[in-house]
């Protein structure tokens, strides 16, 4: 009887410490929403890019078609600059992120893409476009080195901060 019951006991502790440690190492889920957040995020240089070439033509195009295709251009490039939001929820829900973790990188994106609008479609006559857009190519430089840097992941807070302050600089410069 006394075998049975240690029997009985060692395996059961070994289901147990077996399912504890299941519960302590991240999903599947966890670690592929964290990837693809990596991914959305890494992107940011060309949907940068993409912002400043539509912004340039924009504000370049004396036809009205041309002007249209161009307004329409810029509009989609500032939908795309924050268009992967709902992937980084996601990432946030995850056991490898806290919640609230892109809070100030959304935010910052969220300002960024304001103050273009602000400046091509609220006022169209700007004065600071020249101001823009090299403010825009020196934060293109900036995220495409922090980003091409081989080790660059999300779950990096070092280098998350660093991409938000980058944005951060600009949006305080033409927020002020």
């Amino acid at each position: 009887m006394y075998k049975i019951l240690t029997g009985i006991f060692l395996l059961t502790s070994i289901v147990f410490a077996y399912l504890w440690f299941d519960t302590t190492r991240s999903s599947e889920i966890d670690t592929f929403t964290r990837d693809a957040a990596t991914s959305a995020v890494s992107e940011l240089p060309f949907r940068i890019e993409d912002v400043i070439l539509s912004f340039e033509s924009y504000h370049s195009e004396e036809d009205e078609k041309a002007n249209f295709y161009a307004e329409t251009l810029l509009t989609r490039s500032l939908q795309q600059l924050t268009g992967n939001q709902r992937l980084l929820n996601a990432a946030e829900r995850s056991s490898e992120l806290e919640k609230g973790y892109f809070r100030d990188y959304s935010n910052e994106l969220f300002k960024l893409r304001s103050v273009i609008t602000k400046e091509s479609f609220t006022n169209e006559e700007s004065d600071k476009v020249e101001e823009i857009t090299a403010a825009l190519k020196e934060i293109h430089s900036d995220v495409q080195y922090i980003i091409e840097k081989e080790s660059f992941t999300v779950s990096d807070k070092e280098k998350m901060q660093a991409l938000t302050e980058t944005i951060r600089t600009f949006n305080d410069q033409f927020l002020s």
